[in-house]
C-alpha cells in the first residue's frame, strides 16, 4: 500500500468510496443526509475539501482521507471513507504526521460504524 496526496485523478474512485460508505450508514441510520451518497454527491464533498489523502494498492485508490482547516490551527472532522480499513489508517497516519509538523495538533478521525469491513484496524 502507498499512501500519498490525493489529486484530480484520484477523485472519482475516492468518491465511489465515500458513496458506498455513506450509502451503507444510511441504511443503518435513515436519518442521515442524503447528499453523499451518490458519486456524484461525493465528489462535489470531495472537492470542497481543504486536503485530500488517498492510499492505494496496485494504482487503485482503496482508502481516502479528506478535511478543512478550520481557525485557530484545527481540522475539520475529516469527510473518509474506506474500502480498506488499514489504508484509512494510513492515510491519517500521513496527514496527521503533516499536520503536526506544522503545528497543528488538534484534528480527528470519524469512521461509520458500518465501515467495510467489521474489525477495527491496528493503530500501529
Amino acid at each position: 500500500m502507498r499512501v500519498r496526496r490525493g489529486t484530480d485523478e484520484d477523485l472519482p474512485a475516492a468518491a465511489m468510496l465515500v458513496a458506498e460508505l455513506h450509502a451503507r450508514a444510511r441504511r443503518a441510520e435513515p436519518l442521515l443526509s442524503s447528499a453523499p451518497d451518490d458519486p456524484v454527491g461525493a465528489l462535489e464533498i470531495l472537492r470542497q475539501q481543504g486536503e485530500c489523502w488517498v492510499t492505494t494498492r496496485k494504482g487503485a485508490v482503496v482508502a481516502v482521507l479528506a478535511a478543512s482547516r478550520l481557525p485557530y490551527g484545527r481540522w475539520s472532522p475529516p469527510f473518509c471513507a474506506a474500502g480498506d480499513p488499514e489504508g484509512l489508517v494510513r492515510a491519517y497516519a500521513a496527514a496527521a504526521a503533516k499536520w503536526v509538523a506544522a503545528g497543528e495538533t488538534t484534528h480527528a478521525v470519524h469512521v461509520p460504524l458500518c465501515a467495510p469491513e467489521s474489525s477495527p484496524p491496528s493503530s500501529g
